[in-house]
């Protein structure tokens, strides 16, 4: 083998670290980002996240990303792999050369005439036996493909998760991702649950110091959320948050013993927060007697005419 051998050979090696060290990187960027895309779109899913807070997570995913392929990717490649490092990282996998390679190395970058490093009949003699040793020697057994192969493994698997979702909610997935990364784009998630109150003309005025019953209801036909809460908030500044019983029929009942202040309620069950929203209720005065006035009508047989009591006579005369 002739030096010029060694040389391809060197760059060749330099070429296959650089080509796995990329793939490497590409491989744990996708690995890590895509499960954090995941899990940021399941989070909306259940939270239903507004736009500001999705850019957020946005701008979060994109820095890690960014930070991933700068570490992982772009670095790497633009390090340095020299001669000589090869050198002596061929020998820590091949120890029989003893440190030869990277002498030989050495010695092909000096001049003829320089004997700093022994006499050029001692240095062509070490690269003679050097170049036929590492003819036999596979250089490229130096690299470890291993990590290379982890990290694209990591990525294929990550990859065929947001796939299988793809697969299996293709609108849901589309409008996931377009809510991720459009946050202010004004997509909507469907909504599950849709809420009405029931009792309306009662649910609307109350007499001051009686009990305020309320009962809401979900939509014939809809799941019935595990829990509901109604928000109370008085005229005199006072607010009550209270969770609300379920009943049969896929009901939510709240009751208020007492009311003094008129107020307005909001209701939220599920993924609905807004179709109950800001009802006011009205406080008025419970019902007085200003007037009262009893007639008496007799039975048709006892052939008495019917009579209007006096005001405040409260005595009655039956016949027996």
């Amino acid at each position: 083998m002739e030096t010029r051998d060694l040389d391809a050979r060197l760059v060749s090696l330099r070429a296959r670290i650089r080509g796995l060290l990329a793939l490497h990187g590409v491989g744990w960027t996708v690995g890590l980002t895509v499960p954090l895309i995941i899990l940021a779109c399941l989070l909306d899913w259940l939270a239903h996240l507004d736009g500001g807070v999705r850019a957020i997570l946005l701008v979060a995913l994109g820095t890690y990303a960014g930070w991933l392929i700068y570490r992982k990717v772009l670095l790497p490649l633009v390090v340095r792999f020299g001669d000589l490092d090869l050198a002596f990282r061929i020998e820590e996998r091949w120890p029989g050369l003893n440190d030869r390679l990277a002498s030989t190395v050495q010695f092909l970058a000096v001049s003829g005439d320089d004997d700093r490093h022994g006499s050029r009949a001692l240095r062509d003699a070490t690269v003679r036996q050097t170049l036929a040793e590492a003819e036999s020697i596979d250089f490229r057994e130096v690299v470890e493909p291993n990590p290379t192969r982890r990290a694209l493994a990591l990525a294929l698997i990550a990859s065929a998760t947001a796939l299988a979702f793809f697969v299996v909610e293709p609108g849901l997935s589309r409008l996931a991702a377009r809510r991720l990364f459009l946050p202010f784009g004004g997509d909507q998630w469907p909504q599950l649950t849709h809420l009405r109150v029931i009792d309306t003309e009662t649910a609307r005025k109350v007499a001051r110091g009686e009990a305020f019953s309320l009962g809401v209801a979900v939509a014939p036909g809809e799941r019935m959320p595990s829990s509901a809460r109604a928000v109370y908030r008085f005229d005199n500044g006072e607010t009550l948050s209270q969770p609300l019983r379920a009943v049969e029929g896929g009901v939510f009942r709240g009751r208020i013993e007492t009311v003094e202040h008129s107020f307005h309620f909001s209701v939220s069950a599920g993924d609905d927060a807004t179709s109950i929203r800001d009802v006011f209720v009205a406080v008025v005065p419970p019902p007085t007697i200003d007037d009262l006035k009893i007639r008496l009508i007799p039975p048709a047989y006892t052939r008495l005419g019917a009579q209007l009591l006096a005001p405040g006579k409260t005595q009655v005369k039956a016949v027996e």
